[in-house]
């Protein structure tokens, strides 16, 4: 992900868990985006749900804005 100085950023730290919600925070993130091009979200953290959150946002086609 690259950023812009036009770019909105919204950035969220904490584990990679499900009881954090990220899920529910990408597709969010995927409604934002198609109102706002110019968003972009930074998730900071380790857990078990790395590689499904990545791959969820690459199905929501968020994956350059996350």
């Amino acid at each position: 992900m690259s950023l812009e100085d036009a770019d909105y950023l919204i950035t969220v730290v904490a584990r990679l868990e499900s009881v954090k919600g990220h899920i529910y925070f990408l597709e969010a993130m995927s409604q934002i985006i198609k109102e706002m091009s110019k968003v972009k979200a930074l998730l900071v953290g380790e857990g078990s749900l790395r590689k499904r959150l990545e791959n969820m946002a690459r199905k929501l086609n968020i994956y350059d804005n996350v």
